[in-house]
């Protein structure tokens, strides 16, 4: 018999990146968002994907990890937020940001995965962080016919759209 295996790509979602240990925030502290690689401080901190910036706006509030901040000005490639509410800040953990800002919705990563999974001969595929018809779409297109496809909605504008994105799935 055989065992199905499923690729749950990483998808389009805020992400924090590498942050030193022991980092926590407190109210009141600036923190720098930026969108290179620079390892996390309780000064700056990096996020992904770096498309995520260009719908930022000043006032947008972000969860990350056990802290929250808010936007004070948003640049090309960084922002100034302010730490709302303290609290501990661990490595490529998911931000939740609102307003959510829009992402598109398969990285250059998980169109690599997608397709290493195929030339492998999967055909079951996750599409985590679904948020709309289109990004359900987006995916089936790379997958073989027959594949199966497993839209998982992580958001309020995936739980909005949920009837749209269950049809297409």
């Amino acid at each position: 018999s055989r065992l199905p295996v499923c690729l749950d790509r990483e998808g389009a979602q805020a992400r924090i990146g590498l942050v030193a240990t022991g980092v926590a925030l407190r109210v009141g502290q600036p923190v720098r968002l930026v969108a290179n690689k620079a390892l996390g401080t309780e000064r700056q901190l990096s996020l992904r994907p770096e498309a995520l910036f260009d719908s930022l706006k000043p006032g947008a509030t972000l969860a990350v990890d056990e802290a929250v901040l808010r936007v004070a000005v948003v640049e090309e490639d960084r922002a100034m937020a302010i730490v709302v509410a303290g609290g501990r800040v661990r490595s490529n953990r998911t931000v939740v940001i609102d307003p959510a800002p829009e992402l598109p919705a398969l990285t250059e990563k998980d169109r690599t995965a997608v397709d290493i999974a195929v030339a492998a001969g999967l055909d079951h595929f996750a599409l985590g962080y679904a948020a709309s018809r289109a990004a359900v779409e987006d995916l089936r297109a790379l997958l073989p016919a027959g594949a199966r496809l497993i839209a998982r909605i992580d958001s309020r504008s995936g739980v909005e759209r949920r009837a749209e994105i269950i049809a297409a799935a």
